[in-house]
């Protein structure tokens, strides 16, 4: 199974075990890139649209299915199998589209243009007519479909309709009641990237949805709808939606895998400390430290005060301290510093598994046949032949075979035999686990602590867990007894206060851990009522009135307020935004009639509510409000800002756009002018924590430091960000040249490039000269001249390059691993391993990428295009001798070589059509479950 294990950071997650969604999210892409007949490639549509399925299925849950350069005839076939399924009432289909378009004037007819498609089509013989998409999709019985369209002159699949239609959402609501509210009536909603125009080939709306969906939803931790147009409506051609036959005002969500928990409130909490009290050293606090960048791309971390502790010195990723170790680059090597700054560690092979540090002192690297642990000294003391979480919590670490979960010790000893469905990591000698049977907990030796009869399971403490049946949710002790009752819709533990919130017919109770109803059901909910409480004293209403009480249930400030908020620093926003109080609950700011105060940091801004400012320029857009003035605690004004018009971009809360006589500079969180006003426009970047902004003078472009320091003069057409802060790509005249800012002066490549790949630079950069694709490293030098036809990015330190028409396997150094001998291998984003796949004579297998041998021989006809080609739960889908089946890691079968077509599975089932042409559906150990035929 796969496992992206950084469990042990969010375990908090199931501290509130809020009630989820029973449905579930499909999404289905028909991306098209390969065209005859007169019709232009679209070579970046599959990538594009992998990333987005790639992000729905990692960040919000969905299971996702790419089918590439379908037919009209195939995908009229797909459509008519999804209106086959049958679907939950909160279940969630998204098609998206992604190919040329066109338009017949004649006909005043739109169309997509799938693959196969002739130049001219007057009959729509190999056209897909808008109009009969529709009808297609309306006959889907999912109660909620959103249709994605990114193709020329999409937007006339609905007319000219531009804005969407809003649901009704009440603001006050917590996330779960919006959730329930958003998809209470039926959707058929429509998205297009355009209008009755063509749009660009290298798309970027694709582009600006990963950037959307890469926010892992809104502040209430759903992405709604109408928020996902909101952010994608400045783009040009403009995006248009509406609503299609069948529609009964519902909406479309993305709900995070940590649903309503997801909540930004729950996001900053920082991880819990270490239980021993042996180990409460400067390791622990250094892991609330904060990341940022100085003006040279390089890593530094700053205290809760905001302090320097450690001087950035090299570069590294956004990733704080682990066991008491943070990553670095230094001299183009991958390592670590401690919590002193000391350079401890150099890993010179760069063999990590991407994403992973140090866990209870030992960190995961590539092996052949699962995985291998090196300690703090850089010697390897296990390696063990099973995948799983990739990190040890507390010794012990989950691992899989055949499909099931079992426990392992730090000697590689299986401690819990593998009998469960899944087991999260141990905290405090416990974890949860999932059997056939349902949620419940375990100890260090598998006893069972708490049985597994629950929906759902989540850990307060050592001894007590927030649980729920069909009946509702509730709390227990360690021995099954009944603590809070299991009657209420939701129950959330609050760490820091010690407490719990229950909600009963919409009311909420505060207990204590020894069950104790403190307050009785008075108090009304908000959605900060189920979020982790900061500061000691939560915000209620009694009837129509807001006030605050604390841990013991008494009131701590009079129910006096309109509205009120968490403390942050001492201070709470109350009154609807009207007014700021401290914890006394003195009125400290107040906002003059039609106005609002919202926090930036430790500043208060003003703004008339629901102004906007449109302006004139490309830097104001929507999604700015214009702030009238901006105060300190004390309410004096930010003199020295009161001569620009200020704007604040609600998704950005780090930094102000400030204008004057159509120039614009940038006031940082503390209030300073630290971008002067003298540039015709400034904007972020995709990511919002980004300390670089792009700047415009004169028609060309440049970086900015958000600190003041200009790091590239605007000498430039384009500037590309990587994902590392120090590395850039400039483009001037059509030719790309990279940039390396991590050095008193800047490093310019000596070579310029027609082509370069920005998707990953984990390792090193990739650039087209004469023809021929070269690696640059990160000092700017050509460690490999131009001599491949083509080059994947690179990926744990190896990539896929092309030569002579033949495949091979190479490292960032462009030594060769395998030699170039396949004649066909698959994009190496697709896998979330170190095993790749590829073709040898013909036949498919699978490869380990850091010796590039062999781990499941070349002896397949084909691998699974729906299921993605890379193994899920421990199982591939392969076509062997002209049938299909599935193997797990150890080449067994798993599902018998039975079966004429390809087939996926949408979480635990799979619709599969045996050498009869009877279809049926099975589960993962290939047993049929339902439609199925006689023997």
């Amino acid at each position: 199974m796969k496992k992206h294990s950084l469990l042990f950071y969010f375990l908090l997650t199931f501290l509130c075990a809020s009630a989820q969604r029973t449905g579930k999210d499909y999404a289905v892409f028909f991306p098209v890139t390969e065209y005859a007949d007169g019709w232009q490639n679209l070579p970046k549509t599959r990538p594009e649209l992998d990333s987005i399925a790639s992000d729905l299925r990692n960040l919000y849950g969905f299971n996702t299915v790419v089918y590439a350069n379908p037919s009209k005839k195939q995908i009229k076939d797909k459509l008519a199998e999804l209106a086959n399924r049958q679907y939950a009432p909160q279940d969630q289909l998204l098609l998206f589209f992604s190919m040329h378009g066109n338009f017949d004037d004649e006909g005043d007819a739109g169309c997509l243009v799938p693959f196969g498609s002739k130049l001219n089509d007057p009959t729509f013989e190999t056209w897909l007519l808008h109009t009969e998409l529709r009808t297609l999709v309306a006959k889907i019985p999912c109660l909620h479909t959103l249709l994605v369209l990114d193709a020329c002159y999409s937007g006339t699949f609905g007319g000219t309709k531009s804005k969407p239609e809003e649901t009704d959402q009440n603001a006050d609501a917590d996330c779960q009641t919006k959730m329930e509210q958003a998809l209470s009536r039926k959707s058929r909603i429509y998205l297009t990237s355009g209008g009755k125009e063509k749009v660009p080939a290298a798309s970027e709306f694709a582009q600006k949805w990963r950037s959307v969906l890469g926010m892992r939803g809104g502040e209430d931790g759903i992405l709604f709808f109408s928020e996902l147009y909101a952010r994608l409506s400045d783009l040009y051609p403009v995006p248009r939606t509406g609503r299609f036959p069948g529609d009964l005002g519902g909406d479309f969500i993305f709900l995070p895998k940590n649903g309503c928990n997801n909540s930004a409130s729950a996001k900053t909490v920082p991880p819990a400390a270490d239980p021993s009290p042996v180990r409460v050293t400067v390791k622990e606090k250094a892991a609330d430290w904060e990341v940022y960048f100085d003006e040279r791309g390089r890593k530094g971390f700053k205290n809760s005060k905001g302090e320097t502790v450690i001087s950035p010195r090299f570069p590294g990723s956004n990733s704080g301290f682990q066991d008491g170790l943070a990553d670095i680059r230094f001299d183009g090597k991958y390592g670590f510093i401690d919590t002193t700054g000391k350079v401890v560690l150099l890993d010179e092979e760069q063999t990590d598994i991407a994403g992973f540090g140090y866990s209870d002192n030992l960190r995961p690297v590539a092996a052949p046949q699962g995985i291998r642990f090196v300690d703090k000294s850089n010697l390897e003391i296990l390696e063990i032949p099973y995948f799983g979480g990739n990190e040890f919590s507390e010794g012990l670490m989950t691992v899989y075979d055949y499909g099931k979960a079992g426990v392992i010790n730090k000697k590689g000893e299986i401690v819990i035999p593998f009998q469960y469905e899944d087991v999260e990591v141990f905290y405090n000698g416990l974890a949860i686990a999932r059997s056939k049977e349902g949620e419940g907990v375990i100890d260090r030796t598998g006893k069972v602590v708490i049985p597994f009869q629950y929906k759902d399971v989540g850990l307060a403490d050592d001894r007590l867990a927030i649980v729920r049946t069909q009946e509702g949710a509730g709390v227990i002790d360690r021995s099954g007894k009944t603590v809070i009752p299991i009657i209420h819709e939701r129950v959330s533990y609050q760490h820091r206060m010690g407490i719990f919130l229950a909600q009963k017919n919409g009311k909420v109770a505060m207990f204590n851990k020894a069950g104790m109803n403190l307050t009785q059901y008075i108090y009304s909910q908000k959605k900060y009522s189920f979020d982790q409480i900061e500061e000691g004293l939560l915000p209620v209403q009694l009837r129509d009135r807001w006030g605050y009480i604390n841990k013991e249930g008494n009131e701590a400030l009079p129910f006096q307020f309109d509205s009120a908020e968490p403390f942050t620093d001492g201070y709470a926003v109350v009154n609807h935004g009207h007014a700021v109080i401290d914890k006394s609950g003195r009125i400290v700011l107040k906002a003059d009639d039609g106005a609002t105060i919202v926090r930036m940091g430790r500043l208060f801004l003003y703004q008339l509510a629901g102004a906007s400012d449109t302006g004139k320029f490309h830097s104001i857009r929507e999604g700015w409000r214009k702030v009238e003035s901006v105060k300190d605690v004390s309410g004096a004004v930010i003199s020295d800002l009161k001569y620009y018009n200020l704007y604040r971009n609600i998704e950005n809360e780090n930094w102000l756009l400030a204008e004057k006589n159509g120039k614009y500079g940038v006031v940082n969180r503390l209030g300073k002018l630290t971008i002067p006003v003298r540039f015709d426009s400034i904007r972020c970047k995709e990511w919002n924590y980004s300390p670089f902004l792009c700047f415009w003078d004169a028609g060309k472009t440049g970086i900015y430091h958000l600190e003041g320091k200009m790091v590239i003069p605007a000498r430039y057409d384009t500037i590309v960000f990587t994902d590392q802060y120090h590395i850039y790509a400039a483009r001037s005249a059509s030719k790309w040249v990279f940039i390396n800012i991590d050095n008193t002066s800047l490093k310019i490549s000596k070579n310029q490039y027609d082509s370069i790949i920005v998707d990953n630079f984990e390792s090193a950069l990739l650039g087209k000269r004469d023809g021929q694709w070269c690696i640059v490293d990160a000092e700017m030098q050509e460690v490999v001249p131009p001599s491949f036809q083509f080059v994947y990015p690179f990926i744990l330190n190896r990539t896929w390059a092309f030569r002579d028409n033949k495949w091979g396997l190479i490292d960032a150094a462009g030594q060769e691993i395998t030699g170039f001998v396949f004649e066909e291998v698959i994009d190496p984003a697709k896998f979330e391993g170190w095993w790749w796949a590829a073709k040898k004579n013909n036949k498919w297998g699978y490869l380990e990428i850091n010796s590039g041998k062999p781990v499941i021989g070349f002896e397949y006809d084909a691998l699974s295009e729906e299921n993605e080609y890379d193994f899920d739960d421990d199982l591939a889908i392969v076509k062997k001798n002209g049938k299909w089946g599935g193997i797990n890691r150890k080449g067994q079968v798993m599902i018998k070589f039975e079966y004429k077509e390809d087939f996926d599975f949408l979480g635990d089932e799979a619709e599969v059509t045996d050498d009869r042409g009877r279809a049926f559906t099975i589960n993962r150990y290939g047993q049929c479950i339902e439609d199925c035929p006689n023997p």
